[in-house]
């Protein structure tokens, strides 16, 4: 109807309207405007021209084009405008190009006869009058944009609004009313996040508002609600320290705030009864209890010297210490992918040689149970054992206990069978003690104390061969057995959250002042874990991820520690899933990886960490990576390309014989030469497959794949990874970008404390191969992983690694290995870390570069009890 009324209108008075570039009737002269410009005497024109959008133009418009950018969703994406607002009924809106006028833009300054001169967005090329007298009101560009911004704010389109206050932010920072628009945004925002629950969310938009207008009316009480409600919730928990740090940050904003006074006064009624019950548990010796409520107690009351003291009493009495770990293990055994079962090792077994160190060169190593010297030109290795050594009280351990070992372990896997739990020789011995039964020539025993033992043929690192568990294989009850143990800890009660290991008291490297107790607690977070630690709870954090390596560099009360080796990360292929046996689609896998900008931007955030880069193979850098094999880049139109490659040759071979092909070269014979990955990628790059991104490889990740690759792609894949930080970020972004190329992944965590085996078809893997000489061939044999024997190459360069003579050989043959695992992608290579764990700094004896956390967990001591003296 609006639309009606105005061409009503026109209609009407048309007549008495005469444009300037025609000679007016009954007149011999031109216009004097007419050079220049249209009279539109009472804008009757100019609202035409805006409301029925000029449909048929005159003789002297017919050549106007309208401006392309009027159709920009986005007011802010078009070229700028001013709009004019007419003062009739309607109060019509005129979009103009950006007026150029000296003075006040307000029709009332000016007089109502002068006339403003105008160009329509729709018609550019035409100059228009029109008198200040008709004109209601000018509203410039920004303040179009600001206008709507502030309706989307009112329209709860959030995101939208963002974009306009962020673009005005930039180019007009000082446009009048933008500071209050913007607060009033962030509010509504916050309140919206709150009305369906979104608190955490919401405390973004709350603290930048904070930052901008501390003031801002009902801002105040928001935060309190928010902070009542989760000091509550962790008051019922009796999570103390974390309502300590809530009081704080609300102290920090509002220091007047009642509520902190409060809170404070029922802390300090908790602090007094903890402190009475820790010194009941006392009395009655139950030290646990005692040093619990003590703890808590601290937690209430920092750096109260009363709840100190009687921390310090209940740690005398009996040392206890609280670790916190992300992954538990029940399972000791230095395994090449399992972080929970390596820790674990060290406290409660001790093996023959233990790795202390690392570095270029390979590990080093140290053998705890005795002395070693080296025979017969290498061909001989004897072991004097400690006299003090023993398996109980009254049981001493001698040579035949190793002899039995070794000579056991060789008999099984001369006969082709792994031990299980239910054999005599435990699961962790068989799986280290394999490798090295081929070495062994013979065992024998001098002087009940003394072990000799004869190689077959010379081994290059004799001592990565003999990182064995001991164990006492005369006693076959395994009851019997595990009550007897060489560690200094054995494991004590179990839940899902935490794992005791109490110490054992014939331990032989036992020192003063030794923990009772070491306590493993699970978190789900690190920052959760981080928070446990800073409040004393937790004295260790034995893993962080890389991005919180430098987050604490000035903290006076938590420190970062680095250990020695840094693991290697990639992608194992364990499931039947017929696609990854085919190179074209694990190729496929590497391309549409972005692995650089996930390790630089997501893990490191930008922090240059030592040890830190991308693979090309899944082997760490050292003596066994070739550096001159470059890691392949990220590259989403070969992506494509193997992935449409991979799916027409598997629905081929099923429409000829219903089986998958795989392009693995198990069968070439050895005499051949392998193909190289570079050849056939370039042949690829050049097939014709499915649709390329239009942007290049550097570019960002393609938002979808082509249909064919979609429509062929099959059944999800299952990717397994362990609950570490770094492990659940890069899959998640693992998981988008081979989206982006249409091979579909599913994620599913793993806490290693299932009863069942997850079936996946990848897994993310953090591999410790420290000694590659020994560890890789480990990897490649382990059946879990690319099933099969592996191609011809990968047998007779393994074969070939094992009976190198010198070590220039055996590096020449790992770098080949690296090779042909770099072609062939039995392992998807990511990238190497270098892994970090925090501590308090009252806790000392760590070590300086540990290989695990427990390395010196002898010589760990808690300065809290000397602290305790001096409050």
């Amino acid at each position: 109807m609006r639309m009606y009324r105005h061409t009503q209108h026109i209609a009407s008075v048309r007549r008495s309207v005469v444009p300037c570039n025609v000679r007016a009737a009954g007149s011999s002269a031109r216009c004097p405007a007419a050079r220049r410009c249209r009279s539109l005497g009472a804008v009757v024109w100019l609202v035409a021209l805006a409301v029925v959008g000029m449909q048929q133009p005159s003789a002297a418009q017919s050549d106007a084009q309208p401006a392309p950018n009027t159709s920009v969703s986005r007011l802010y994406e078009r070229l700028p405008f001013d709009v004019i607002v007419v003062d009739d009924r309607d109060k019509t809106e005129v979009e103009v190009e950006p007026i150029q006028v000296e003075g006040s833009l307000d029709p009332a300054k000016h007089e109502a006869n002068e006339k403003l001169i105008v160009r329509l967005i729709k018609f550019p090329e035409q100059e228009y009058e029109i008198r200040w007298g008709d004109i209601a009101e000018i509203r410039r560009f920004e303040q179009v944009l600001l206008a709507k911004a502030n309706e989307l704010v009112a329209d709860q389109r959030f995101d939208e609004a963002f974009d306009y206050f962020n673009y005005l932010q930039i180019h007009f920072p000082h446009l009048e009313g933008l500071s209050q628009s913007i607060d009033r945004y962030l509010f509504a925002e916050a309140k919206a996040l709150l009305d369906r629950g979104r608190r955490q969310q919401a405390r973004v938009p709350l603290l930048a508002l904070y930052d901008r207008q501390p003031d801002f009316p009902g801002l105040r009480e928001i935060f309190e609600g928010l902070f009542a409600e989760q000091v509550d919730a962790l008051m019922q928990q009796a999570r103390y320290g974390e309502v300590r740090a809530r009081l704080r940050q609300l102290s920090r904003l509002y220091p007047q705030s009642e509520l902190v006074a409060k809170y404070q006064s029922q802390l300090q009624a908790i602090g007094t009864r903890l402190i009475e019950e820790a010194r009941r548990h006392l009395e009655q010796s139950q030290w646990r209890e005692a040093r619990t409520a003590a703890h808590r107690a601290m937690a209430v009351w920092e750096g109260n010297a009363e709840a100190r003291q009687v921390w310090a009493e209940a740690y005398r009495r009996y040392p206890l210490i609280n670790v916190a770990v992300r992954q538990l293990s029940t399972h000791a055994a230095w395994r090449l992918d399992d972080w929970a079962a390596r820790r674990v090792l060290r406290l409660v077994e001790r093996s023959l040689f233990e790795r202390v160190g690392y570095g270029e060169e390979g590990t080093r190593y140290h053998c705890p149970l005795g002395t070693v010297e080296t025979e017969r030109l290498g061909m001989r290795l004897s072991i004097q054992l400690r006299r003090d050594l023993q398996w109980a009280p009254g049981i001493p351990f001698t040579g035949l206990d190793v002899s039995r070992q070794l000579l056991s372990a060789g008999e099984q896997a001369v006969a082709g069978r792994a031990p299980n739990a239910g054999d005599a020789l435990p699961q962790p011995v068989a799986e280290a003690w394999q490798p090295s039964s081929a070495w062994i020539d013979a065992v024998g025993v001098d002087n009940v104390f003394g072990v000799t033992i004869d190689w077959r043929r010379r081994p290059l690192r004799p001592e990565a061969l003999l990182q064995t568990v001991i164990h006492p294989l005369r006693y076959r009850s395994a009851a019997r057995r595990g009550s007897m143990g060489l560690g200094p800890y054995t494991l004590g009660s179990t839940t899902d959250d935490v794992v005791h290991f109490i110490r054992r008291e014939h331990y032989f490297a036992a020192q003063a002042g030794q923990a009772r107790e070491i306590v493993e607690k699970r978190y789900n977070d690190t920052e959760a874990a981080i928070s446990a630690l800073r409040g004393g709870e937790v004295m260790l954090v034995d893993r962080v991820p890389p991005w919180l390596s430098t987050a604490h560099a000035d903290d006076k009360q938590l420190a970062i520690g680095a250990y020695a080796a840094p693991t290697v990360h990639c992608l194992a292929i364990e499931g039947d899933d017929p696609r990854l046996a085919d190179r074209s689609f694990r190729r496929a896998i590497v391309y549409a990886l972005r692995r650089q900008r996930i390790l630089q931007d997501s893990l490191l955030r930008g922090a240059e960490i030592a040890g830190c880069q991308v693979l090309s193979g899944p082997l760490p850098t050292g003596y066994a990576y070739d550096p001159n094999i470059e890691p392949r880049e990220y590259d989403p139109l070969l992506a494509y390309t193997l992935v449409a490659i991979a799916n027409r040759r598997a629905a081929a071979t099923d429409a000829n014989d219903g089986a998958r092909p795989s392009s693995d070269d198990k069968n070439q014979p050895s005499g051949e030469t392998p193909p190289k990955n570079v050849a056939s990628d370039d042949a690829a790059r050049n097939k014709p497959g499915a649709t390329p991104p239009a942007d290049s490889k550097e570019a960002a990740t393609p938002t979808g794949p082509p249909e064919s690759a979609v429509a062929a792609v099959g059944d999800d894949l299952v990717l397994a990874h362990p609950p570490s930080d770094v492990a659940r970020l890069a899959c998640r972004l693992i998981r988008e970008q081979l989206a982006a190329v249409g091979i579909r992944v599913v994620l599913r965590e793993i806490s290693g404390l299932e009863k069942k085996p997850i079936r996946c078809d990848l897994r993310y893997v953090e591999l410790m191969l420290s000694e590659p000489i020994v560890d890789v061939p480990r990897l490649l044999a382990d059946a879990r992983w690319a099933r099969g024997p592996g191609t011809a190459y990968l047998r007779l360069a393994l074969r070939k690694l094992r009976h190198a003579s010198d070590w220039n050989e055996a590096r020449a043959q790992l770098r080949e290995i690296h090779r042909i695992l770099h072609d062939d992608l039995r392992f998807i290579p990511l990238w190497q870390l270098t892994e970090f764990f925090a501590y308090r700094r009252d806790l000392t004896g760590i070590g300086s570069r540990p290989m695990t956390i427990y390395d010196q967990v002898e010589s760990w001591q808690s300065e809290w009890v000397e602290l305790a003296k001096h409050p």
